[in-house]
């Protein structure tokens, strides 16, 4: 995993060398209609980007897998994760945190197979502080090590990403780093600057998830143009 990551929707469309790209969210059986719900709900709000896209994709039996990638899946029934396992990618994200899903489902034992089956397991973490610990606790107690603070924030429009997110995400990681010291973060949320990236190495993380800036692609290209390195 590259020390940068680009989440869905946009990891499912860019490719770098020096980024690792998300694809995904998927799910078991297809749920069409993305761009219709994107036209209709994606919209610039004054604290970032609001969408209701609630998980469209093409469904994971038509996916073609890459090892240089990470595979995110959303699990709406217990019953996903014998699915889940069918499955042949390196890396999976496991996307336990969708405000736009209905019900997302943890099954420890189907989660621990996962860990041992799979390279990289990597759980993406919600901003709500009523799931938050019980999601940690539950995928720690099944042997994940890897996760990434934090989805989108819920609203009544849909989820909210952006700057706001990133106040949030520190607070997580914060909490989450003192439960479990050993874990291995992933920060995302709101990452525009430098001081940006800096604000989450202080917290513990480790890679940093770029995402809602690629509606600015410039900013990307400023934030990797300065002369000061990144990581010393």
């Amino acid at each position: 995993m590259k020390d940068f990551i680009i989440s869905p929707p946009f990891g499912n469309y860019l490719n770098f060398n020096w980024a690792t790209s998300v694809k995904g969210s998927y799910t078991v059986l297809p749920r069409p209609g993305l761009l219709w719900a994107a036209l209709k709900t994606l919209r610039k709000t004054e604290n970032g980007w609001v969408n209701k896209i609630g998980l469209k994709n093409p469904g994971m039996y038509n996916i073609h897998y890459d090892s240089s990638h990470i595979y995110s899946f959303a699990p709406l029934t217990l019953e996903d994760y014998v699915h889940f396992l069918r499955q042949t990618p390196s890396h999976v994200e496991l996307n336990l945190s969708c405000p736009n899903a209905q019900t997302v489902h943890i099954d420890v034992s189907g989660l621990a197979t996962m860990v041992n089956r799979f390279n990289t397991i990597i759980v993406k973490m919600p901003t709500s502080s009523l799931h938050f610990k019980e999601i940690l606790y539950m995928s720690y107690d099944a042997g994940v090590r890897w996760f990434h603070f934090c989805n989108t924030l819920p609203t009544k429009n849909g989820g909210l990403s952006g700057s706001k997110v990133k106040e949030v995400s520190l607070l997580r990681i914060e909490q989450a780093k003192k439960l479990f010291p050993d874990i291995r973060v992933i920060g995302g949320g709101g990452i525009y600057t430098r001081q940006d990236i800096e604000d989450y190495k202080n917290v513990g993380a480790e890679k940093f998830s770029l995402s809602t800036i690629w509606f600015t692609p410039w900013k990307v290209f400023k934030l990797f143009e300065e002369e000061v390195p990144l990581f010393t």
